[in-house]
């Protein structure tokens, strides 16, 4: 067995990625903890999508 190959891990662990971001996220957002305030839009980086950037 080759143990240097830290891809299937990473691949298995994608799958949950969504569903633990978004817990914390909402719950970060739902109990006040962040808004809209502590964020700024970035439109420069060349595709017009803006990027969210924390000022804190």
């Amino acid at each position: 067995m080759h143990r240097a190959r830290p891809s299937l891990a990473l691949g298995l662990v994608e799958g949950f990625r969504p569903l633990i971001v978004d817990h914390l996220v909402i719950g970060l957002c739902t109990s006040g903890k962040i808004g809209p305030a502590g964020f700024t839009t970035d439109e420069t980086r060349g595709n017009g999508v803006p990027v969210w950037t924390a000022t804190h």
